[in-house]
């Protein structure tokens, strides 16, 4: 039979129990004598009596809940979404009312579903029985339905991927709960014809305000302490720029994911809307201020082989315009740029001296953050990957000088909020687990469930014997800022973190816990040589250019955004960032945009002699390159490497080279284009190749040359003196005209031979 026991839940004995103990009496009876038979009969009887009463006076709405075997959850047959669940801390004189959403996930049609209100009549008031809600299964503990109003589907009918909603009301005064403060489980049964439980849901719901006297299993009555809440908004999003405005070029970004998060209702418009609340505290990124900002400039988007122009804008303008006000207003603080994965970078296996080690990363990541004006003012809060951390990252999180170090309780858990380790800044452990959401089965991270979950956890720590209860929140998504602001209550008082870290710390001596499941999630090995040769990419870039500067806030921006631990989420890669930058870098490397050009063959009359090649340089910025000669025969015909040669943007040079041979005959030299030698020319040059070589012939020839000219000169004047002698001599033999046969045609024509003669 159903009735109270004395810690307030219930034991259930069914007529099957019954039914077993009257068939068994035939067979007791053959071992009784007669008046043990008699006597166990009647006790038998009353007991059949007892049941049949207990059941006619069980009250017609609080039948017990037919649960499903556990073969039928894990069928999933619908998945129940509770949309709202109004009020959201009742007194035991309101109504709750509970809102929701039914989806069909199975290729079967339903029918006759009908929503049931369902509360646990067992009260939570520790943390160790919150724990356990979470962590049990859904159908414990068994609670009681409220059957005498079973409230249909919006749809009668429900086809397989099709949803429909609910809404279902209960007074507090009539779930029986006992005269207990504390959170009690509710929700809701979904059934189908009448019989069948296929769904359920279950959320927190805290309950205070009674006037019941303490009992030995409750003993801390209602609300004792206030619990000092701190909620720190984090202003983040995954990196995406590939490359900022250089000239008459805008900015290129590898998505337009931004866009999308600061439309009304996107993630930062709601994380800034959460951050411009009093006595609420925000930390945000420089690298997404400088993306915002080239926003708002103009900017393209890359898609494959091409670029469209972006859609934010206007967005990234207002919400600028927006955080400026909020940095005047509120509490502030600065993430590291682009939040770097501190704990990937202290942990990395070597990958080779070439890439910069994890202090020169962190060097270069505070580089970045110093050239964000808007934020490098704001004191600095560290925050590692998921919050966690272990004595190696601390470590390196301690090299930016951070005002604060942020972790997870789940990694630095002590007796308050402020802990202070020995050698390291000042630590801020937040709650962990907050926004896991609340018991299941799933969905249990719905805005509902997520502020259930804060209220429960405030009003369990409000009850507890802590003398000063405080906790720290740390919010990074839409969901968790809308729970985050509903879940206000009497009993808690929010600070914010400048007035945190101004109390007395904790003395804590750690060290700090990084699990297993936190190092798996690292940055992979693959990954990490990807952004070795980002980095490589990038030094041979800032060698090439004349004034270095111009790339070094790009390659720092470029570098920290690689290792951001935005990467961590499964939906992400760098590979998407790192790859479409050192394509760019590579074709400028490959020769598209600067070019050498020289003849293909070359005659030298002598052992040294000179010629030109030309460079050209299509980029928008100043280049200095050298041009390094590779000789098949060194021992024949050299040419010396021509260093440093500036080339201003869009312009061509020639440079005078000088060949040197030993010996006559042809010899075949490729010329190379690299970034700059060094102050001496070396051979070979450690600069970086850039496009393809060029073949030269060169053709020594020495004095044989000039001998053969000699030759050829000498063979010139022989035919011409020739020439004149033969003229002369046949003007001799030519016979005398009479003076009378002498014409004027004739002294004509002997004057123009005599003049060819002379």
């Amino acid at each position: 039979m159903i009735g109270p026991t004395n810690r307030g839940t219930r034991r259930i004995v069914g007529p099957r129990v019954v039914a077993r103990a009257l068939l068994a009496r035939p067979l007791l009876a053959r071992a009784l004598p007669d008046r043990a038979l008699l006597s166990r009969t009647v006790i038998a009887l009353l007991g059949c009596a007892a049941v049949l009463a207990s059941l006619m006076l069980l009250p017609a709405d609080s039948a017990r809940a037919d649960e499903p075997t556990p073969a039928d959850d894990s069928k999933a047959l619908v998945s129940i979404t509770l949309t709202s669940l109004t009020p959201e801390r009742p007194t035991r004189a309101d109504t709750i009312t509970i809102t929701g959403t039914v989806s069909n996930n199975s290729q079967e049609q339903l029918s006759e579903l009908e929503i049931f209100f369902w509360r646990s009549l067992e009260p939570i008031t520790d943390s160790e029985a919150v724990a356990a809600a979470l962590e049990s299964a859904p159908t414990q503990p068994l609670g009681r339905r409220i059957d005498e109003a079973p409230v249909p589907l919006s749809t009668p009918e429900l086809a397989p991927g099709a949803m429909a909603t609910f809404t279902v009301s209960a007074a507090v005064k009539d779930l029986q709960l006992p005269s207990i403060d504390g959170v009690y489980l509710m929700g809701v049964h979904l059934r189908t014809h009448h019989k069948d439980t296929i769904g359920r849901a279950r959320t927190f719901v805290p309950i205070i305000g009674t006037t019941a006297q303490p009992s030995p299993d409750a003993p801390n009555q209602g609300s004792t302490h206030q619990v000092g809440v701190t909620s720190i908004v984090l202003l983040s999003s995954a990196p995406s720029m590939l490359r900022p405005a250089s000239g008459k070029s805008q900015s290129v970004f590898a998505d337009d994911h931004l866009a999308a998060e600061l439309q009304p209702g996107g993630r930062l418009a709601v994380l800034l809307a959460s951050a411009e609340r009093a006595d609420v505290s925000h930390a945000v990124d420089p690298s997404l201020i400088a993306e915002l900002q080239a926003m708002a400039q103009g900017y393209q988007v890359q898609n494959a082989t091409l670029t469209t122009p972006g859609t934010g804008k206007e967005l990234a303008g207002n919400w600028l315009a927006r955080f400026a006000d909020v940095q005047t207003k509120t509490d502030g603080y600065r993430l590291p740029f682009a939040v770097p994965d501190l704990a990937s970078l202290a942990h990395r296996a070597p990958l080779g001296d070439d890439m910069a080690s994890p202090t020169q990363l962190v060097k270069r990541i505070t580089q970045a953050a110093a050239r964000v004006a808007a934020t490098k003012q704001l004191p600095l809060l560290v925050m590692p990957a998921s919050g966690l951390a272990d004595p190696a990252t601390v470590k390196l999180a301690d090299g930016l000088s951070p005002a604060a170090l942020l972790l997870s309780s789940a990694s630095a858990d002590g007796p308050q909020p402020l802990l202070q380790s020995p050698g390291n800044p000042p630590i801020v452990s937040y709650a962990a687990g907050s926004f896991d959401g609340g018991p299941g089965p799933d969905p249990r991270t719905s805005e509902v469930q997520l502020r259930q979950r804060l209220l429960a956890d405030s009003l369990i720590q409000s009850m507890a014997e802590t003398a000063e209860p405080a906790t720290v929140r740390v919010i990074s998504s839409a969901a968790q800022a809308r729970a985050d602001s509903a879940a206000d209550a009497p009993w808690t008082q929010r600070r914010d973190l400048t007035q945190l870290l101004k109390a007395k710390p904790a003395s804590w001596f750690g060290p700090p816990s990084y699990p297993p499941a936190a190092a798996a999630d690292e940055l992979t090995a693959d990954q990490l040589n990807d952004i070795a040769g980002l980095d490589r990419s990038f030094r041979a870039y800032r060698e090439l250019l004349a004034n270095s500067g111009a790339v070094d806030a790009r390659a720092d921006a470029a570098m920290a955004r690689a290792v951001s631990s935005w990467w961590r989420a499964a939906d992400n890669d760098p590979a998407r960032l790192i790859g479409p930058q050192m394509s760019e870098i590579n074709q400028i490397f490959g020769g598209k945009a600067i070019r050498l050009q020289a003849q293909k063959r070359i005659l030298m009359t002598g052992s040294e002699g000179s010629s030109s090649v030309s460079v050209s340089n299509d980029l928008a910025s100043d280049v200095r390159v050298s041009i390094v000669f590779s000789s098949s025969n060194s021992q024949r015909l050299s040419i010396p490497a021509q260093d440093n040669k500036l080339v201003e943007a869009g312009e061509s040079v020639s440079v005078l080279i000088h060949p040197r041979a030993i010996s006559n005959g042809p010899v075949r030299v490729k010329a190379q284009l690299t970034t700059v030698c060094g102050k001496k020319a070396a051979d070979p040059c450690p600069g970086t190749k850039i496009g393809k070589p060029v073949t030269i012939e060169v053709v020594a020839t020495h004095y044989g040359t000039v001998g053969w000219l000699i030759a050829v000169a000498a063979g010139t004047v022989l035919v011409i003196a020739t020439a004149i002698r033969i003229r002369q001599v046949r003007r001799e033999r030519r016979p005398e005209r009479p003076p009378t046969e002498y014409a004027a045609g004739d002294a004509n024509e002997d004057a123009v031979e005599d003049a060819k003669d002379e």
